[in-house]
């Protein structure tokens, strides 16, 4: 497997930007999710307005954490997305997931939304992104975990899947009927990673010998 792709299914570091102190905020509930499941890495909270968020250091932005970032994700409004990615392309970030979700956002410049911000970050800077408009990956053998409720024990079913609902539906059928997964992603509106790059790479994870996907549409089938 890819060394990015490592990145994105075996972080050792991860930084997650744009939590909230709010219990009922999804992004803390992510990060409390995360923590429930052992997750394996080391974790960093990035939100400049806060000292410190579940008993987490804030750095104020992902340049301030010490520690090589693997993983980011990005959660943060529209018109901050640009600006984030900037900053993971300077530290040197490889693996971007955005969780912000596109719309007809135009900023001072005409830039169009998030798509365009990524498109344009990924061009200049070399990073895989997966997103935006997504939920992320769930990988129970690195204890990483999106939602409350999927299953703790590893299998070798990779679900893939544009929509977060589908997503987070596929992991509670699983915890009920006994199906297990080596991952599920969810990667939304696909403006850099999409099916076609998904299904090659998990096609060679050792831990996956299925690979099954529920898709609203392919840019390239090639």
């Amino acid at each position: 497997m890819k060394l990015t792709w490592r990145k994105f299914l075996a972080p050792r570091s991860m930084a997650v930007v744009g939590v909230s102190r709010r219990e009922d905020d999804y992004v803390n509930h992510f990060v409390r999710t995360m923590l429930d499941y052992g997750f394996k890495g080391r974790l960093y909270l990035v939100n400049p307005r806060e000292r410190e968020i579940l008993g987490f250091k804030c750095y104020p932005s992902v340049l301030d954490v010490e520690d090589e970032v693997d993983l980011a994700f990005i959660a943060v409004p529209g018109e901050a997305v640009s600006k984030v990615l900037e900053d993971c392309g300077r530290k040197g970030v490889k693996a971007v997931i955005v969780f912000s979700s596109d719309s007809d956002y135009l900023s001072p410049t005409g830039d169009r939304g998030i798509g365009r911000a990524i498109a344009d970050a990924v061009a200049k800077w070399g990073f895989k992104v997966i997103g935006p408009n997504c939920l992320g990956i769930y990988r129970p053998s690195q204890g990483m975990c999106f939602a409350h409720g999927f299953p703790r024990e590893p299998g070798d079913v990779a679900f893939l899947a544009q929509s977060g609902g589908h997503a987070a539906a596929m992991g509670w059928l699983g915890a009920s009927i006994g199906l297990r997964f080596s991952a599920i992603v969810s990667y939304g509106n696909a403006v850099d990673v999409d099916l076609p790059e998904l299904v090659e790479a998990f096609s060679e994870d050792p831990e996956t010998k299925v690979v099954a996907a529920y898709v609203e549409g392919v840019k390239d089938g090639r």
